[in-house]
């Protein structure tokens, strides 16, 4: 009742976007009080004043620890839905406290309705892997997951979906289902694709029920010398959707990146990349076939770093023109 569904309206897919937390974070608490507590009993002299500071500590310690579990129970919890009608449904809940009710109020309850129609562009972001806090939230109990943001552009606007407590992917088919893209006849298969964007393969993950490959290219992009990264696109074109997904990865370990600092090992920086707020990321972007007016392709010829060594360096671009665009994007 709560969502107001009409009678003949379905629900078709639905996630949770609820904080998760783990007894991890209970556990390091009451590890790095009980450690502080010992260390200062250990310098303070036998007497009224260690008793005290020890009672103390354990009084602190209990409130925190009830307080840690009564926010827990208070934590926002989010449900997304999509329905056969086409609308994208968002309920909030915050429950109440489990005291002063009456002074802290009840039940928060907000509920967000958005009517989709016909979708243009679809484009979801997202981290290659699970960022570290992702992975210590799960703590081995339940597949890490990575969040994102997913965004599109429909006959009623622009909706934009951020999930922080789930796997973004899921979203981002769901809304993407709702497109009901139409299959463009005598479209014949050129290869079979399975690309991967570090690990991240576009016609595995991406293509709906249905929905048939037609044709893929990989292109690589080396970053310029201070850049930690390579950046890698694929363009596949299915009998419904043309689908354009790039990521930037780190560069592997070699001189050049020893020279520059602790930016270029691989997998292995990945946690000092999380720190500097540049970690590896992926974009997908997708657009129907009816949903575009035209393309253009640039190619582009540049001589080498170091002329009679090595090869001319060869580039090629495309820029695709929605219906509801101007002009060609940059």
């Amino acid at each position: 009742d709560w969502l107001g569904l009409l009678p003949s309206e379905k629900v078709i897919h639905a996630w949770s976007d609820t904080k998760r937390h783990g007894l991890q974070y209970a556990v390091l608490y009451i590890l790095a009080s009980v450690t502080c507590t010992a260390l200062v009993c250990h310098f303070l002299p036998a007497g009224l004043a260690r008793e005290l500071c020890v009672s103390i500590a354990v009084v602190i310690l209990i409130c925190r620890f009830i307080y840690y579990y009564a926010e827990l129970r208070r934590e926002q919890q989010g449900l997304g839905v999509v329905t056969s009608c086409g609308r994208v449904v968002q309920l909030s809940r915050r429950p109440p406290p489990i005291w002063f009710l009456p002074f802290r109020g009840g039940v928060s309850i907000r509920l967000d309705t958005f009517n989709v129609g016909d979708i243009y562009l679809a484009q979801l972001d997202m981290p290659t892997t699970p960022l570290a806090k992702d992975r210590l939230r799960a703590g081995g109990l339940r597949p890490a997951w990575r969040r994102g943001t997913v965004a599109v552009r429909c006959e009623h606007g622009i909706l934009q979906i951020t999930r922080r407590h789930g796997e973004v992917l899921e979203v981002y088919k769901a809304i993407t289902a709702l497109a009901g893209h139409e299959a463009t006849p005598d479209l014949r298969a050129v290869g079979c694709g399975g690309a991967e964007l570090d690990g991240f393969c576009p016609s595995r993950h991406l293509l709906l029920p249905g929905e048939r490959h037609i044709w893929e290219k990989k292109m690589d992009a080396y970053g310029f010398f201070g850049d930690p990264f390579n950046y890698i696109s694929v363009l596949s074109i299915t009998d419904r959707r043309i689908i354009v997904s790039r990521a930037r990865v780190p560069k592997p370990l070699s001189l050049v990146g020893v020279c520059m600092g602790p930016l270029t090992f691989g997998t292995w920086c990945r946690a000092l990349q999380e720190v500097r707020g540049t970690h590896a990321y992926i974009t997908v972007t997708c657009i129907g076939h009816r949903g575009v007016e035209s393309y253009a392709t640039t190619r582009t010829r540049a001589p080498p770093f170091w002329p009679g060594f090595m090869k001319p360096k060869t580039s090629i671009s495309f820029a695709f023109l929605a219906k509801f665009m101007q002009n060609y994007p940059a």
